[in-house]
């Protein structure tokens, strides 16, 4: 069956109703013209005695307000041919009173224990370091699961890199770490198998400890 709307105004619109008796309406699906050129379709449905807009579709995409729960895989595509970055996944927390340490987005990866309960085992935090208008700053958190409860191991902030917590660093291979303005490096060189040198920006080695030996403090020597 087709609704036609013979009035020719963008703001008329055609719709079909879904009452659970006579006189109470529970949900409704309207179409109209957003343009000239390009058509809407809203979903309306009773929240708390009230019909309320939970989707509207047009030729821009979907508008969802509430929960969105499924099943199944999420693919996003992007056909742009441009260096753009594309497709995008945005967490936006439109805060009115935006504040330091504010939660922002929030990525969660569950699943169940062996007694079948629900646990989130790994999560992945984005928030507010700093709100300040022209000086703002943002830290990711990544937590994991830690015998039994939530542990924050790892902070990533707009200057350093923090393991926290008890976390500690393993590496595999050699390493360069820059201090203070380029001033030393702490290195581990792979063709000596536990070889660890702080040297200074000249090349020469200040500090060197080699498996199974003493410490080694060197002065202007290779």
């Amino acid at each position: 069956f087709r609704l036609i709307q013979n009035n020719n105004s963008l703001a008329n619109q055609s719709k079909i109703e879904f009452y659970y008796n006579d006189t109470n309406l529970s949900a409704r699906i309207r179409g109209k013209a957003r343009n000239s050129s390009n058509g809407q379709i809203f979903l309306d449905v009773e929240k708390s005695s009230t019909l309320t807009n939970i989707v509207l579709v047009d030729d821009e995409g979907i508008d969802v307000t509430g929960n969105i729960t499924g099943t199944g895989n999420l693919t996003l595509t992007s056909t742009d041919t441009g260096s753009s970055a594309a497709p995008e996944f945005e967490l936006y927390r439109n805060s009115a009173s935006p504040a330091d340490a504010d939660y922002l987005g929030q990525l969660k990866f569950t699943g169940e224990s062996d007694d079948g309960s629900k646990e989130v085992y790994a999560k992945v935090t984005g928030k507010i370091d700093d709100a300040s208008s022209g000086t703002e700053d943002g830290l990711i958190e990544f937590a994991l699961r830690k015998a039994g409860s939530n542990n924050i191991g790892a902070r990533l902030t707009s200057t350093d890199l923090k393991l926290i917590n008890g976390t500690g660093l393993e590496v595999a291979g050699g390493s360069t770490l820059l201090g203070n303005g380029g001033a030393s490096v702490l290195w581990g060189d792979t063709s000596a198998l536990g070889h660890l040198s702080f040297t200074a920006t000249d090349g020469n080695p200040i500090v060197r400890a080699v498996t199974g030996k003493a410490l080694v403090f060197q002065v202007n020597q290779s």
